[in-house]
């Protein structure tokens, strides 16, 4: 590990990182943490252990990780990254409840995403196809929303936006 790297560690960092490996000691479930790092998007072994030993400042992705795979909230180790999820959420969520990003799926995070990188135009007739499509769900009987869509469909949504 880079001597740079090193030195842009904060004790607010570390102070995370020792509460966040005080999580790991005491989960129930035993998993190596190259198994935990690929299970959770992490990252590999290494980048896991930098997180749990201070080496490396935990990401928000890691946090969402660590939080996912431990049960645990992120604010449980990084009152931080709690407070930037949430900020996160409130500009993303637009309605009166905001948007956990903590609790997002890989192609939700995508979708978002693409939303945020069109014009305003653009997202007002996504935003229209979208509620016409879950109004067609619901009169046709599923009840419940579609399932998060996967590479497939953020392709058809790239094409929609050309």
């Amino acid at each position: 590990m880079s001597e740079e790297i090193r030195r842009t560690l904060t004790d607010e960092h570390r102070e995370e990182s020792r509460k966040l490996k005080s999580l790991w000691v005491e989960r129930k479930e035993r998993v190596s943490q190259a198994e935990f790092g690929q299970t959770y998007d992490i990252g590999s072994q290494a980048a896991v252990g930098h997180f749990l030993n201070g080496k490396a400042a935990i990401s928000l992705k890691a946090a969402r990780g660590f939080a996912k795979g431990l049960g645990c909230e992120i604010a449980d180790f990084s009152p931080r990254l709690a407070a930037e999820a949430a900020a996160l959420g409130e500009v993303a969520g637009g309605g009166s409840q905001p948007l956990n990003f903590t609790q997002l799926s890989k192609d939700e995070m995508q979708l978002v995403m693409v939303y945020r990188s069109v014009p305003k135009s653009t997202q007002a007739k996504l935003l229209a196809d979208a509620e016409a499509q879950l109004r067609q769900h619901q009169v046709q009987g599923d009840q419940q929303p579609p399932v998060a869509p996967g590479r497939t469909a953020h392709r058809r949504a790239a094409a929609h936006l050309e």
